[in-house]
């Protein structure tokens, strides 16, 4: 799992497995818990079937790069993720669990890092052994948490602050979070990058006047491929205004069998500027100084024609960000000629399954005279609840 692709990946291959292979009938349960490729079991299974299913599931893969193991409970105790579960006399019981493998040290307090990070990652771990124990106060688990903050240097007023929601956790019932952090709303918001000292300075200021500074980082592998599947999962918002297509990823066909996949927040517009692209061409102007993969292609193909009446739409995003995600991968899927934004050709399996076809395809579309362009086929990466418009 130490790839950035590996949790989306392992999530398709185990939800494909409970999907299509899972035997009911030989492998029944009473509640399956799964986080990403992490299970929960609890059935009258003895060991041997609970080996049994392993070996199922580890002959997905027929080149054996798959591989599952699984812990059966010992003493009434099973762990998972980082909570050990217990059952005593019927009733389940939770502690914070952590593996034997486990760092013993959290982000360095010496390190070049904002201060707020450093104690918010603390009082994280703190919510964290809380939470693991039921809100209630485990010692044992609170000193293997101080082991952990003094092996990475953190000050004792730090460890202090802990002892103090434990005790504040002792004294109320209910989560301590929501006590300690009832402040006034802010009038105000800013979002900068962190620049170390001049940051804490400037958020020091701030607080005078009761705005709140957060810090922005650069964004990595992880967060691009959360919102892959952010994107994938359909869960922006769309609204419809009129008949022109918005917010759109769109395809062009032209009678050469290749297809362009664009994005606009404006498809008539867009329109307009490949046509006019188009014109240019014919009247002489070198295309790459047009910046237009279309309009290149119009003149390295011999200016075959390109069905501008009959776009095929793909999908609806307003956000900018993600549109241009988007067209990567429907140039991907259609093999467009145009994508910028390069994707790995490893991601094509994974595409393929994401993006379903509508009535058709684009992938095996037999062209061979400009009036079979009517009736646009469409591949989906997501159900397309409606198209954007403009009025």
């Amino acid at each position: 799992m130490g790839l950035s692709l590996s949790p989306l990946l392992a999530d398709i291959v185990i939800q494909n497995f409970i999907n299509k292979n899972w035997n009911h009938n030989k492998y029944p349960y009473k509640y399956l818990g799964r986080y990403v490729d992490d299970f929960i079991l609890i059935s009258s299974l003895s060991k041997s079937q609970v080996g049994e299913l392993v070996d199922d599931m580890n002959s997905i893969d027929r080149n054996k790069n798959i591989k599952f193991t699984f812990e059966f409970e010992i003493d009434h105790k099973l762990p998972f993720l980082d909570v050990m579960i217990h059952l005593d006399n019927g009733i389940l019981k939770t502690s914070w669990y952590r593996k034997p493998m486990a760092n013993s040290q959290l982000l360095d307090y010496k390190s070049n890092h904002n201060y707020a990070i450093k104690t918010n990652i603390v009082n994280n771990m703190t919510d964290r052994v809380l939470a693991a124990n039921n809100y209630t106060v485990n010692h044992d688990d609170i000193n293997k948490l101080e082991q952990i903050l003094l092996n990475s240097h953190y000050p004792n007023n730090i460890k202090n602050k802990i002892m103090k929601r434990v005790r504040l956790q002792q004294h109320n019932s209910g989560n301590a979070t929501s006590d300690l952090q009832k402040v006034d709303k802010p009038r105000a918001v800013v979002v900068v990058p962190y620049l170390n000292n001049m940051t804490e300075k400037l958020k020091y200021t701030l607080n005078k006047y009761n705005v709140k500074l957060y810090v922005q980082h650069q964004r990595n592998f992880g967060s691009i491929l959360n919102k892959s599947k952010f994107i994938a999962r359909n869960e922006s918002k769309l609204k419809t205004v009129g008949p022109s297509p918005i917010n759109c990823i769109y395809g062009l066909k032209c009678e050469c069998r290749e297809i362009y996949v664009g994005e606009s927040n404006d498809y008539e517009r867009r329109q307009q500027e490949h046509r006019d692209n188009i014109d240019k061409v014919n009247e002489g102007q070198n295309p790459t100084s047009l910046n237009s993969l279309l309009a290149e292609h119009y003149a390295i193909g011999d200016k075959c024609l390109i069905d501008f009446n009959h776009p095929v739409i793909y999908d609806n995003e307003e956000n900018k960000w993600r549109r241009k995600r988007l067209e990567s991968v429907y140039t991907l899927a259609n093999r467009g000629y145009n994508n910028k934004l390069k994707m790995a050709d490893q991601w094509a399996p994974l595409i393929d399954k994401w993006v379903e076809k509508d009535s058709g395809g684009v992938f095996d579309y037999q062209l061979n005279k400009l009036d079979q362009m009517n009736d646009p086929k469409s591949h989906n990466l997501r159900p397309r609840n409606q198209i954007n418009y403009r009025a």
